[in-house]
């Protein structure tokens, strides 16, 4: 262990540079938008375990495209044409519950115990948020807080990115909308309106602020959301400041919050959703 190197920069990568950090967001991005296919696809699917496959395959198509410089939008068209293959059921209209807080528990299936597997089990689509959408529903606020702090050169590079991004970001959507439709989610006020309604300034930052951006935007979005779940690690403090406020998230939002704690210990922790599951279905 003491031989390992630790990157101790900003998740932007900008300190690298400029393409390192748009190459990150690119990977963050497709992979988001690859698992969002997944979730959308897989409640409806046919064959049981072919979405999965599908998955799988078309990680594989856009990490090679990647690693080797190939053509990323034909990697991309390819991938959406597996998945528009799968055969599922007409209509959709499950409930939609989407998932929030620590971005480590509430993706990884072997901490969180297959939380998504269990909530399409007992009726439900699940809604995940690609980083790519976080970063955008939490960069106005960020930006305003460098600004503030004399971090002039962060907030700008910040802000042009995510001036140029969309426009790149463009030709994939447009791929994906085949499959489910794309639509970024944005808050429906300003940031410190938003969060005015927790009594939480511009000047605070990190994972609790942006729970509330991101409950808010998802709520504010043109499909409902019936319930939130929020994953988080054991004894992790933002996930206990963001529990504290779960009653006040579901006054704002309108939506009831259910949050499930992971302590690694292997005993089950999954079943405090179930209820809400069968109540929604």
């Amino acid at each position: 262990m003491d031989k390992i190197a630790v990157y101790l920069g900003t998740i932007a990568f900008f300190d690298i540079s400029l393409s390192a950090g748009i190459n990150a967001y690119f990977a963050n991005y497709l992979g988001g938008m690859l698992r969002k296919a997944a979730c959308a696809i897989r409640p409806y699917e046919l064959n049981k375990g072919e979405t999965d496959r599908v998955t799988e395959q078309a990680v594989k198509l856009i990490t090679q495209a990647m690693e080797t410089g190939g053509d990323l939008e034909k990697s991309v068209s390819r991938a959406v044409d597996l998945f528009d293959a799968i055969k599922r059921t007409e209509g959709g209209g499950r409930p939609r519950v989407a998932l929030f807080g620590d971005i480590y528990t509430r993706y990884n299936d072997v901490i969180n115990q297959d939380l998504i597997k269990l909530i399409e089990a007992n009726g439900a689509e699940v809604v995940i948020t690609p980083q790519s959408e976080y970063y955008k529903i939490v960069a106005d606020a960020y930006i305003r807080k460098w600004i503030y702090e004399g971090s002039y050169f962060q907030a700008a590079a910040v802000k042009v990115l995510m001036k140029i991004i969309p426009a790149v970001e463009k030709r994939f959507n447009r791929l994906f909308s085949r499959l489910f439709p794309v639509q970024s989610e944005t808050l429906p006020l300003a940031p410190s309106e938003v969060l005015a309604r927790y009594r939480v300034r511009n000047e605070h930052s990190g994972e609790s602020m942006d729970n509330l951006l991101k409950t808010c935007a998802l709520a504010a979005g043109d499909l409902p959301i019936t319930l939130f779940v929020q994953a988080s690690p054991a004894f992790c403090c933002p996930s206990l400041v963001t529990q504290a406020m779960s009653k006040q998230i579901e006054t704002v939002t309108g939506v009831p919050v259910v949050s499930i704690e992971y302590d690694g210990s292997g005993s089950y922790k999954n079943d405090s959703v179930i209820p809400y599951l069968k109540l929604l279905s």
